[in-house]
């Protein structure tokens, strides 16, 4: 559970009164659709209160007079990004989604990473990969699932 932030967040309402699941009934939409938008309320909730603390710890970094003028002008920014990520979490039908800045190393890394899991673009091994990425797309799910269940099998020699 401490790794499914939905769940988290339903036991977090349901313990705290926020949300009342006596009467829910998964096959109707509309209490589906009431959990998923208190879940969601919940969330940016949760999520400004962190940003509001690392703006305030930023801030009082800053007022420091040990750190240098170079620590200064970076803490200065990164201040100023937490309280617009704030404003955002806060009142997101007023304020912009703060644009996120990503390195050249990030963006690099990112990419050794999608080649170590799925092999390089123009490969064999990755146009396969992705060919049957598209095939299992166009199946139901219930397809996908057997489909799964039959290459597990089929894999694994110990069944």
């Amino acid at each position: 559970m401490e790794r499914d932030r939905s769940l988290s967040l339903l036991v977090y309402a349901s313990n705290t009164g926020k949300l009342d699941l006596s009467n829910y009934d998964p096959r109707n939409d509309t209490d589906f659709l009431r959990v998923r938008w208190a879940l969601r309320s919940i969330d940016l909730e949760k999520t400004a209160e962190i940003v509001s603390m690392r703006h305030k710890h930023q801030c009082a970094l800053l007022a420091s007079s040990k750190i240098s003028t170079e620590s200064w002008d970076e803490l200065q920014k990164q201040a100023i990004n937490s309280f617009d990520e704030f404003k955002y979490f806060s009142c997101p039908w007023d304020h912009e989604k703060p644009a996120v800045k990503q390195t050249e190393e990030e963006h690099n890394d990112i990419i050794s990473a999608y080649e170590r899991a799925f092999g390089k673009p123009g490969t064999p091994e990755h146009d396969a990969l992705i060919a049957e990425t598209n095939e299992l797309l166009k199946l139901t799910p219930e397809q996908q699932l057997l489909r799964s269940i039959r290459r597990r099998t089929r894999n694994d020699v110990s069944i």
